[in-house]
């Protein structure tokens, strides 16, 4: 009596051969403070104060801060 080795008689599916669909999600624009966050550091380079920022770029006070924060920390 012979021993015989069991072998599949098909190979194993790897997940690179499984197909996949996805959906692609829309593209959110980004907020106005990080829209304007170039010309208020431009701006409060000059000197302007954050207010004065806000009327010049017609903005709230809280969103001019925001933005001159903000593009702070992208230098």
């Amino acid at each position: 009596m012979t021993l015989r080795w069991w072998t599949r008689s098909q190979s194993s599916r790897t997940a690179a051969l499984i197909p996949l669909a996805v959906n692609l999600l829309e593209i959110v624009p980004a907020p106005a403070y990080q829209r304007i966050a170039l010309r208020a550091q431009h701006l409060r380079r000059l000197g302007l104060a954050c207010s004065t920022i806000a009327r010049a770029l017609g903005i709230t006070d809280k969103t001019a801060k925001k933005a001159v924060k903000w593009g702070a920390g992208q230098d």
